[in-house]
């Protein structure tokens, strides 16, 4: 960052000099758009001084409780959205965090996130987007999973991926699908004509031509409005009547103070239990109150915004899965992992430095789209803070190596 100083101009009247003071000039806003330039200005410039940048304190988003004009609730985050965008449908996409993926585009701007063990011990992640329309890139997009798709209908979201394992198919077809290789769902019964997704690839979906063809894929959100627009029958625009906030949010101005649970740990960093692939982890900033996110020790980045990964909350659930088996030899090869979104677990619930051993619980079946619940241990469900939260998905077996750690020392030792 740098700070420009404006010679003074030298000025004589009636005989008598004056010296005008020099005056800083305060640091325009950055621009958010990945190819955005600085606006140009009237420059008189006599020196440049760097001014390093560990001495430029961040400062937090400030939220008011007060809805701006023409501004609605953001149900995801309980920020606030055009009021027109609050009443879309969200739109959840698949993104996979292999390292031909990498890096992200536009899931800094999700709302919220989850991520979960794939195939070996890659994770895969799906983000959710309220205001969808203003993202201009999304991916790299992946094929879905039986889990990804239940949890998306948790939300009423349109689902965007390309391709699926065969045992997400089932689920596929009680959501809106938005896929762009419009997998055969299978044409014997009423309900898969029905479900089926229309092929999507020349219609919301890119490709990077410099890139391997299954890393190579994107959707923005001018590309998902015009699928909807061109299968308005097929892909339901506005959300359902009586779809609500997904938590409960608390005030901005006055954030959750988890110090007074009984079970309350200080956490500086937290890293999800058997992401052994990226080693991902969070480091708490308490400039700006929000968790970094890294992996493999580097901060991880948003390639089209520029901007580290962060999260205002993060959630961990421990679920219960199994191996999917049965079909062919070509299918049990891949090791698809069956995780459980239904029932009871436990975890933890982390924000502003804090963290709390929780529970979840999620009743019913995976089709029926009952959103999970998330309590503290004596039944009371959590508050959350505004801003994204992200829910990293841990398997049972991988529990215990969660790290919650009061320090950056203590992550560093262990």
């Amino acid at each position: 960052m740098k700070k420009r100083v404006l010679a003074g101009v030298l000025a004589l009247i009636m005989g008598v000099s004056m010296a005008a003071c020099g005056e800083e000039k305060k640091p325009e806003p950055s621009e958010t758009k990945e190819e955005a330039s600085l606006d140009a200005q009237i420059e008189d410039v006599e020196e440049e001084e760097e001014v390093p940048e560990e001495t430029i304190a961040e400062e937090p988003e400030v939220v008011s409780d007060t809805a701006p004009a023409g501004m609605s609730l953001n149900n995801l985050s309980g920020t606030w959205v055009d009021e027109t965008v609050a009443e879309y449908r969200p739109f959840a996409c698949m993104i996979e965090n292999g390292e031909g993926d990498l890096p992200f585009w536009g899931l800094s701007k999700a709302d919220i996130v989850y991520e979960a063990p794939a195939e070996s011990d890659i994770t895969r992640i799906m983000g959710l987007w309220q205001d969808w329309p203003s993202i201009e890139k999304i991916g790299t997009v992946r094929s879905a999973r039986t889990y990804f798709a239940a949890w998306s209908k948790e939300y009423d979201a349109l689902f965007g991926h390309f391709g699926c394992s065969i045992f997400a198919i089932p689920m596929l077809r009680t959501i809106d699908d938005m896929d762009g290789i419009a997998v055969d769902m299978g044409s014997a019964t009423d309900e898969a004509k029905q479900k089926q997704s229309p092929y999507l690839e020349d219609t919301m979906f890119f490709r990077d031509p410099n890139r391997s063809s299954v890393h190579s894929v994107y959707t923005s959100g001018e590309l998902i409005q015009k699928t909807i627009d061109k299968y308005p029958d097929h892909y339901r625009q506005m959300a359902k009547d009586g779809i609500g906030a997904r938590f409960d949010f608390a005030p901005a101005s006055t954030p959750v103070d988890l110090t007074a649970d009984p079970n309350v740990k200080d956490c500086v960093v937290v890293a999800p239990g058997g992401y052994t692939d990226k080693k991902p982890y969070y480091i708490y900033d308490e400039a700006t109150k929000l968790y970094k996110r890294y992996q493999k020790g580097a901060p991880h980045m948003d390639e089209q915004y520029g901007e580290q990964l962060t999260a205002k909350n993060i959630i961990i659930q421990n679920v219960d899965w199994e191996l999917y088996k049965g079909v062919d030899a070509d299918y049990d090869s891949h090791n698809y992992k069956n995780i459980k979104t239904t029932g009871n677990g436990d975890g933890w619930f982390i924000t502003e430095g804090k963290a709390i051993p929780i529970m979840w619980s999620k009743p019913g079946a995976d089709t029926d789209g009952e959103p999970t619940v998330f309590l503290d241990m004596s039944g009371k469900g959590i508050q959350v803070n505004p801003g994204t939260t992200w829910i990293n998905v841990v398997l049972n077996e991988n529990k215990e190596k969660t790290g919650v750690y009061e320090s950056e020392a203590a992550f560093s030792a262990n």
